[in-house]
């Protein structure tokens, strides 16, 4: 058996390609059968107002999800995009930013309509 070999069979080769690397934005990674999962929380967590007037912190997270399939010539990694997800809702970077820009304009319009009602 020659060291390559050997190494490959004890898990020292230092060669062996990656499947998947984690992005720079991710603090936990989730491995599954089907998938691996990436992901980031905010630290800054808006309030959500209930129905019933009552508040909720709502989480603001970076995924991806890599699915992993299996063929006849092997494993296939399929990264997937990083989305923002949001109340139940998932959102591509570029959407994401929409919503920041618009909520601030939404916040920037109250705010200029306070200083008219003073």
């Amino acid at each position: 058996m020659n060291a390559n070999e050997e190494n490959r069979q004890v898990g020292t080769d230092t060669h062996a390609a990656y499947i998947s690397r984690r992005p720079a934005w991710a603090d936990r990674v989730t491995i599954g059968s089907e998938a691996i999962d990436y992901a980031w929380t905010a630290p800054t967590w808006p309030e959500s107002i209930e129905p019933d007037g009552e508040t909720c912190p709502v989480e603001v997270i970076i995924t991806r999800e890599d699915m992993l399939y299996v063929n006849d010539e092997g494993v296939v990694l399929d990264p997937g995009p990083e989305r923002i997800f949001l109340l139940d809702t998932n959102l591509d970077v570029e959407n994401a930013r929409l919503l920041a820009q618009a909520i601030l304009e939404c916040c920037d319009r109250i705010n200029s309509t306070l200083a008219v009602d003073q």
